[in-house]
């Protein structure tokens, strides 16, 4: 019994910092968040800026009908009560040709001037986790204009409470 007792002690003391390290690093290839500078007060500003004028050019671009049905859509998405994923298909869907393209100009206006304010910053992104050139964005290629609207709509920690969990490679 006193032996059960060392040995559970022992894996206890043992797997729980482990568990706790475990859960504090990022991505493979990303600094951890405690490690990683954080933008400069300017640098955030003119990130912050970049975002909210490519949310106002998005929405802009689009009707009033099809703006309503893109917020309810947002509002689902935010409520928990649709994926983000069935949202931006539905709301690539709704949108016409023309909306779309406005609404990925309006985005790649933002990300043109937000690399443009972190290369002033002196602060160059940061290369490819495994040294090859940079993938496309986006995990899964370019972003569509569904998946930026709700991109620029959401705050960050929003987005990231609408992502599905990561599963692990021993899952079925």
């Amino acid at each position: 019994m006193k032996r059960a007792l060392i040995l559970v002690v022992l894996c206890t003391s043992l797997g729980l910092p482990a568990a706790v390290s475990a859960q504090q690093a990022g991505p493979p290839g990303m600094m951890p968040a405690a490690d990683r500078p954080s933008p400069s007060p300017a640098l955030r500003a003119a990130m912050d800026k970049a975002h909210a004028q490519a949310k106002a050019e998005a929405f802009a671009a689009l009707g009033a009908a099809h703006a309503a049905s893109v917020q309810s859509l947002i509002a689902a998405v935010a409520a928990g009560s649709l994926d983000r994923r069935n949202a931006a298909g539905q709301i690539d869907a709704l949108l016409s040709v023309d909306e779309k393209s406005a609404v990925l100009a309006a985005a790649e206006k933002a990300r043109a001037a937000m690399h443009a304010a972190m290369s002033g910053a002196g602060a160059p992104p940061p290369p490819p986790p495994d040294g090859g050139p940079p993938p496309q964005r986006g995990r899964f290629g370019p972003p569509s204009a569904g998946r930026l609207l709700l991109m620029l709509s959401l705050p960050p920690p929003g987005m990231r409470m609408t992502q599905p969990m990561a599963r692990s490679s021993a899952a079925p």
